[in-house]
């Protein structure tokens, strides 16, 4: 019983610290899954490399693509592309209006992020006391604005 509740710490604590859950290879029940099921439910990013159908050892590689929990990669690019890693890629250049009127809701995240690098959701949702439905909202608004970048990890930061 200890080893099982310490192969579970395990597959918490992996999902849980990691940006993205890499699947390489693994049978419909091997641990990979499990990892990969619990990066999904605490809002991580799963990617998973396919693999033959007849083979058992893609089984569970297949299934995660299947069932939309695990984006489809094929080479490390598709990986650093799916993690907006690729630093090399120019930009857009956003335009910003001169004079934006922030509601009071907008203000009050913008001034959590002012002289921060980045800010995690949840100590946004913490420092603010909105509720989480409000948050959401609030940071798609600032985001479609050009003024607050979104980051992998439910991290934002100023543009």
């Amino acid at each position: 019983m200890e080893r099982y509740k310490t192969y579970i710490v395990s597959h918490t604590i992996v999902a849980g610290l990691s940006d993205v859950t890499v699947v390489v290879e693994s049978h419909i029940t091997g641990g990979a899954l499990i990892t990969a099921h619990m990066a999904s439910g605490y809002n991580r990013e799963v990617a998973a490399f396919p693999g033959r159908v007849n083979d058992s050892r893609s089984t569970g590689c297949n299934e995660l693509i299947r069932t939309n929990i695990a984006a489809m990669i094929t080479k490390a690019e598709d990986l650093v592309e799916m993690m907006n890693w690729n630093k090399e890629k120019k930009q857009k250049a956003v335009q910003r209006q001169l004079f934006i009127t922030l509601t009071p809701e907008e203000q009050r995240i913008v001034d959590l992020l002012q002289n921060k690098d980045s800010v995690h959701s949840d100590e946004l949702l913490h420092n603010t006391g909105f509720a989480s439905s409000m948050l959401a909202a609030t940071l798609l608004q600032l985001e479609m604005q050009g003024l607050i970048k979104s980051l992998p990890g439910k991290l934002y930061r100023m543009y």
